[in-house]
């Protein structure tokens, strides 16, 4: 079985590092490495890709890696981006649904309720 990891994870570097710019690639490598030093500085620049993603209007990609990321950590920056996505997307119904989830989920967080609040002021 280890093999077998250790293949997998090789393989998930690789793909990612053939693929440098592709956020799902690096998401799906930060996932295989959560829990470790290495796992933490991969989040640190899947967070980069994805924002780049979303700027440069890959937000399919952009939304997928979040998605893999919120599934994986429970970590609900990762929703609030993906919401992003939604919203740059044009489909403001799902992005404010999402916003809306999360903030019931988790009250304490600011972010949803800030996007929620300016989505208010654009109507």
């Amino acid at each position: 079985m280890p093999d077998e990891l250790t293949t997998k994870l090789r393989q998930l570097q690789e793909r990612a590092a053939n693929r440098p710019g592709d956020p799902i690639a690096r998401a799906e490598l930060c996932v295989a490495l959560l829990g470790t030093p290495e796992g933490e500085r991969c989040l640190v620049r899947t967070r980069e890709l994805i924002e780049n993603a979303l700027r440069l209007g890959e937000r399919t990609q952009a939304r997928k890696a979040c998605e893999l990321l919120w599934e994986a950590t429970g970590d609900a920056r990762w929703a609030v981006l993906s919401a992003e996505g939604a919203l740059l997307d044009g489909a403001t119904d799902d992005g404010r649904q999402r916003l809306e989830a999360l903030a019931k989920w988790s009250p304490e967080l600011a972010a949803p309720r800030a996007r929620l609040a300016a989505l208010a002021l654009g109507d």
